[in-house]
C-alpha cells in the first residue's frame, strides 16, 4: 500500500507525463524555417519532420496497449520512453548533416512518444472513476501549458537557427526525472488479465466509433497547427515568432478546455461531445473568412478549446464504459489514431489545398475541416443513443 505522500508524488509524476503529449510536434512553428533551410526538399517531405514521429508512435501505442500492465510494467515503459524522446529529440541539434539522419532520430522520438502514451490508461487505473474528469483535466492542462510555453520559445529558438528548434525536446527531462523517482505501478495491476484474442470485440463497440471520429477530427484540424505559419505567410502576417504565438493561443484554448472539464461535463454531460464538435467548426470558418489578426487569433482559440474538450471527452467515455482489462488498450487505440491523423494531415492538406472554393490553399483546407466536423456532429447526434456515454 502506498502512503498518502507517495500517492501524491505518484499522481504528480503521472500528470507530468502529459507534458509529452505534444512530443514530435513542438517544432510546428519552425516549419517555415525548415522549408527555407532545405529548399531542395518538397514541402510535403519537410512536414515529415513533424508527422513521422506521430506515425511511428501510432504503431508503438497499438503494440504497447496489449502488453503494458501485464508483460511490461508502466514504469519500465515510461522510462524507456524518456530515453527515446531525449535522444531522438535533441541529438538532431548536433547531427543534421543529412535529412535522412534527422528523420532517423525523429523516428526514435516517435517511439518515445508512443511509450509515454501509457499516461492515459495509467491515470485511469490509478484514479477512482468519480475523480477521473478532474485528473484528466489536470493532465490535459499540464500538456496544454507546456505547449503554451514551448511554442513561442521554439519560435524564438528558430531565430537563432532552424536546428535550435530541436532543443525544445529537453522539456522531457521534467517528466522523465519525476517518473524515475516517483512513478508507481497501479495497485490493481495483478488483477488485470490479458484480453482474450478470441473475443470478436475486445472492448465495447462504442469505442470503435470513438476511434473513427478521433481520427477524422485530428486529421482535419491538425493543419491549424502545422499549416498556420504557411497561412500567415500568405496573408502577410508572418514570422516564426508570430506563428509560435498563434500555436500558443490554440493550446491556450485546449488548456481552458481541460481547466473547466470537470464543470463542463456536469453542465453538458451527454451533450458535451456536440458542443466540442461545434467549436472547431466555427473556429475554422473564422480563420477562413477573417483577415484581422485578432479575429484569427480568437478563431484559433475556440478551435483549441473545442478540440481539447473533444479529445478528453472521448477519454472520459472510455474510462466510464471500459473495465480494467481493456481500458488501457481502448485508450491507447484512440491515442494511436490521433497520431495517425497527425501523420495523414499533411496529405489532407495536399488533397484539399486545390479545392476550387478559395484562392488560398490553406483556406480550402480549413473549410474542408469545417465540413468534416459538421459530418461528425450530424452522425454523432443521429446515433447518440448508441454511442454517447454518460459521464460519471
Amino acid at each position: 500500500m502506498m502512503t498518502n505522500k507517495s500517492k501524491t508524488l505518484n499522481y504528480i509524476a503521472i500528470i507530468a507525463m502529459f507534458t509529452t503529449a505534444a512530443g514530435g510536434t513542438l517544432e510546428n512553428s519552425a516549419i517555415q524555417s525548415f522549408i527555407e533551410a532545405w529548399p531542395n526538399i518538397s514541402t510535403a517531405t519537410i512536414r515529415l519532420m513533424i508527422t513521422l514521429p506521430s506515425l511511428v508512435s501510432m504503431f508503438v501505442m497499438m503494440f504497447i496497449g496489449k502488453i503494458v500492465g501485464t508483460k511490461a510494467s508502466y514504469r519500465l515503459v515510461t522510462i524507456a520512453g524518456f530515453g527515446c524522446m531525449l535522444i531522438g529529440g535533441v541529438v538532431p541539434f548536433f547531427i543534421h548533416s543529412s535529412w535522412f539522419i534527422v528523420l532517423a532520430f525523429r523516428t526514435l522520438l516517435g517511439v518515445g512518444v508512443g511509450f509515454f502514451s501509457v499516461r492515459n490508461p495509467l491515470l485511469m487505473r490509478s484514479i477512482p472513476t468519480t475523480d477521473l474528469a478532474r485528473f484528466i483535466g489536470l493532465g490535459g492542462m499540464a500538456g496544454s501549458l507546456c505547449s503554451v510555453i514551448m511554442n513561442p520559445l521554439v519560435g524564438w529558438l528558430t531565430t537563432l537557427g532552424w536546428q535550435y528548434a530541436f532543443l525544445s525536446n529537453l522539456m522531457v527531462l521534467i517528466p522523465g526525472i519525476l517518473a524515475f523517482f516517483f512513478l508507481k505501478e497501479p495497485e490493481a495491476t495483478i488483477e488485470v488479465q490479458e484480453v482474450s484474442t478470441q473475443d470478436k470485440f475486445p472492448f465495447p463497440k462504442q469505442v470503435y466509433f470513438y476511434i473513427i471520429i478521433q481520427f477524422l477530427a485530428t486529421m482535419s484540424l491538425y493543419p491549424m497547427l502545422s499549416g498556420i505559419s504557411t497561412y500567415l505567410t500568405e496573408i502577410d502576417i508572418a514570422s516564426p515568432t508570430v506563428a509560435g504565438y498563434m500555436l500558443s493561443i490554440y493550446t491556450g484554448g485546449s488548456l481552458l478546455a481541460n481547466l473547466f472539464l470537470p464543470k463542463t461535463k456536469k453542465i453538458f454531460n451527454r451533450n458535451l461531445l456536440f458542443v466540442a464538435t461545434i467549436l472547431p467548426m466555427l473556429g475554422c470558418l473564422g480563420v477562413v473568412y477573417f483577415s484581422n489578426i485578432g479575429l484569427i487569433a480568437f478563431s484559433i482559440l475556440i478551435s483549441g478549446l473545442g478540440f481539447g474538450t473533444f479529445a478528453q471527452t472521448l477519454q472520459l467515455y472510455v474510462g466510464n464504459i471500459c473495465d480494467a482489462k481493456n481500458v488501457a488498450q481502448a485508450s491507447l487505440w484512440i491515442l494511436a489514431v490521433n497520431q495517425l491523423g497527425v501523420f495523414l494531415s499533411s496529405y489532407f492538406i495536399e488533397w484539399t489545398a486545390h479545392w476550387p472554393f478559395f484562392k488560398m490553399e490553406m483556406q480550402n483546407t480549413y473549410f474542408a475541416c469545417t465540413l468534416i466536423y459538421f459530418m461528425i456532429l450530424v452522425v454523432s447526434y443521429l446515433s447518440r443513443k448508441k454511442v454517447i456515454a454518460k459521464i460519471s
